[in-house]
């Protein structure tokens, strides 16, 4: 006998919208069939179900969730939730949003969100105090002084930055100074799956500007030479006091294409790398050289990739757009062979390293640790973490 959920029907009309999804296509995303001996099709069903005339059985409802991202019980609820979030999008121009919100990313920003929340008690249980820089400046001084305000909280002069061995390991230390002066900073853009991947043209990177325990998630599918940008544009967004979403692309944006705040970002985070002063005294003293091999020595000096310092050259209008896109076409071209190289290799990162390098040494010690401490159980630090609590003591350790 067909048992009906007793689900409300405006919370199931709200969840398909928010998951910005027809009802032709929520059919098809949640596999609901039609009823034949009725004459009915699926998406008929659907719409009656969210005009309240009929419901859906359990199994039904089910796949729904499933295909929304919500937890079942949110279709028992007497109203829709008020917050869906504390974000603000930045991948906007004016009032147009210039991507769309996928179900997949949708749940991940809630993910994160309710991750932040339950870390922030656990680092006040610490001791942890709030963090002076976090929304401390504004838009009424330059980029390069925020620029320098970063650099200075986190003890990372760029005489340090030319002394690191390539932009990889400089994202890695500048993601480490990150930690210890307070901020998580995670390498993360999935539900748990590489089914549930969202891609960069969603977001590229989010901050969760609180004085407490500040969040920063960047998108690891993102190019490589864009992730270091994403981190320090991400940093800006923090010293401005700012949460939200942002999906710009400082390799192949134009500055009109995106909001004002965003462009602002993006040149603390070229100050940062590539401080303008420096650069140009660099530029005027190697610029007469083959440009290829300029390029490179300049990307080694910064440490950089190359097409950073191409960026850069165009943005001080050094080179025509016509050269710096047809040195960036080749680049690509180079990326993709070398990530097809890459795939094809047997094996990867271990499962301890690449934990590691989606949630970062600060996030595993500070859940872990007060797992340990008998501030946080087992359970719910396992939860936090989506690890097994049988991994805690190795993870710990290392």
């Amino acid at each position: 006998m067909r048992q009906e959920a007793p689900v409300n029907r405006i919370v199931l009309e709200w969840a398909r919208i928010r998951a910005g999804l027809t009802p032709k296509q929520a059919v098809a995303r949640a596999g609901i069939k039609g009823l034949k001996r009725r004459g009915l099709d699926a998406e008929e069903r659907l719409v009656r179900w969210e005009q309240g005339e009929e419901r859906p059985t359990l199994n039904e409802l089910e796949l729904i969730a499933k295909a929304y991202r919500r937890p079942l019980l949110t279709f028992f609820l007497s109203q829709p939730p008020r917050t869906e979030t504390g974000l603000q999008d930045f991948r906007t121009v004016g009032d147009r949003v210039t991507a769309e919100i996928s179900p997949e990313f949708a749940a991940f920003t809630r993910q994160m969100e309710a991750l932040q929340k339950a870390v922030r008690p656990l680092v006040e249980e610490e001791g942890g105090k709030p963090l002076h820089f976090v929304g401390s400046r504004d838009m009424t001084i330059t980029p390069s002084t925020i620029a320098q305000l970063i650099r200075r909280e986190l003890q990372f002069s760029f005489r340090d930055q030319q002394q690191v061995q390539g932009s990889d390991e400089l994202f890695s230390i500048i993601r480490h100074k990150a930690g210890e002066a307070g901020i998580f900073v995670l390498r993360k853009a999935d539900l748990g799956s590489w089914h549930s991947t969202i891609s960069v043209e969603e977001f590229r990177g989010l901050a969760i500007s609180d004085p407490i325990a500040p969040f920063i998630i960047v998108n690891p599918y993102d190019a490589r030479p864009a992730l270091l940008f994403t981190l320090v544009h991400e940093l800006g967004h923090l010293w401005l006091g700012e949460s939200g979403i942002s999906n710009f692309d400082a390799l192949r944006s134009q500055p009109a294409d995106h909001q004002e705040r965003e462009v602002f970002c993006n040149q603390v985070a070229a100050e940062f790398l590539v401080p303008e002063a420096v650069f140009m005294a660099e530029w005027r003293k190697e610029g007469h050289r083959d440009l290829d091999a300029a390029v490179r020595f300049l990307a080694d000096r910064f440490t950089v990739s190359r097409v950073v310092i191409a960026r850069r050259l165009l943005d001080f209008q050094q080179i025509a757009a016509g050269t710096y896109w047809e040195l960036y076409n080749q680049w690509r071209r180079e990326w993709g062979t070398i990530r097809e190289r890459q795939a094809s290799r047997e094996g990867g990162p271990g499962y301890f390293v690449a934990i590691r390098s989606k949630l970062g040494g600060k996030l595993l010690n500070t859940v872990i640790g007060s797992a340990f401490a008998g501030r946080l159980s087992y359970t719910d630090a396992s939860r936090l973490l989506g690890l097994k609590v049988d991994y805690f003591d190795r993870f710990y350790k290392g």
